[in-house]
């Protein structure tokens, strides 16, 4: 065999060794994973991307922080960090760096991470190599309908009717009665139960505003769907402004339309905004969607 076949063998070889090996033939490889594929309505799960190469740290270049496509699950935020791993020899033998997002259910059933595409830049060679993650199914659970707490002091009243029925007679248990008979004929106020809930979710985001923003847009979806029954269970914040756009233009329609116009916009702002919004801002949507509540 002379020397040009051998040749030929060799480019050929090497040719099928880059085909079959992939990405990582070029020593650089990507994952992505996420901590809980059963998912109640109410938790977060946590997404991870992870992007590792043989080399120091700055070996590779990537122009876009990796924002992967989500189905039924929405980003409340991002983070990322490197580390290095260090040889015998005091050199980088390998680098890890890592993208962290949260993320919260938008609707239930069957959703998923779609598969990010990425291009990493070889800064000596000016390569690019593409990287892609797998699909990561999610199966969110529906969420249940919250159940209207009530008191004690209403087993406690009837404990004490008893007393007073047996202990002074009729008359004064129909006095008691009476009297309990006008407390429950108080009307309860319209709203109330989101009113709670609005309490709850500013309280329990206190520290986090984009997680205040995702709580109460799903919480402004529940008083569409369930008290002026439009369907917008599963859908965006641009989708739910078109539909309120083309409400009938009469006196009650036009309050809460320019009422969710203003939030959902801000709500929109906040969700595609890197920084975290200020808690004046918070503040002014909490007092303004109670106001709006209370009057209901």
């Amino acid at each position: 065999m002379n020397l040009r076949k051998y040749k030929r063998i060799i480019w050929v070889s090497l040719i099928l060794l880059v085909i079959g090996s992939g990405t990582d033939a070029y020593g650089i490889g990507i994952s992505a994973e996420i901590d809980k594929q059963q998912i109640s309505f109410d938790e977060t799960v946590l997404l991870t991307i992870s992007i590792s190469w043989e080399g120091e740290q700055f070996l590779y270049k990537f122009d876009d922080f990796p924002m992967p496509e989500l189905d039924k699950l929405e980003l409340l935020s991002t983070s990322s960090s490197s580390s290095t791993r260090i040889g015998d020899d005091g050199k980088t033998e390998e680098t890890v760096l890592t993208y962290s997002y949260k993320l919260s259910p938008s609707n239930y059933g069957a959703g998923a991470v779609l598969p990010l595409e990425l291009v990493a830049r070889h800064r000596e060679t000016g390569l690019d190599y593409p990287l892609e993650t797998g699909r990561l199914a999610v199966s969110i659970d529906k969420p249940q309908p919250k159940m209207i707490e009530t008191t004690e002091s209403g087993a406690i009243w009837w404990v004490i009717l008893v007393v007073v029925i047996v202990g002074s007679g009729a008359t004064v248990a129909l006095i008691l009665i009476k009297q309990r008979s006008k407390r429950a004929d108080r009307a309860v106020p319209a709203g109330q139960e989101y009113i709670n809930d609005l309490e709850n979710i500013k309280r329990e985001t206190v520290s986090d505003g984009k997680l205040f923003y995702s709580r109460l847009f799903r919480l402004l979806v529940r008083y569409l769907e369930s008290e002026l029954h439009l369907s917008v269970a599963g859908k965006t914040g641009e989708e739910i402004l078109a539909i309120i756009r083309g409400l009938e233009n009469d006196n009650e329609n036009e309050n809460i339309k320019l009422s969710y116009i203003v939030w959902l916009e801000k709500i929109n702002r906040v969700k595609y905004s890197p920084s975290t919004p200020p808690v004046g801002d918070i503040e002014e949507m909490y007092n303004a969607v109670r106001k709006f509540l209370e009057n209901k």
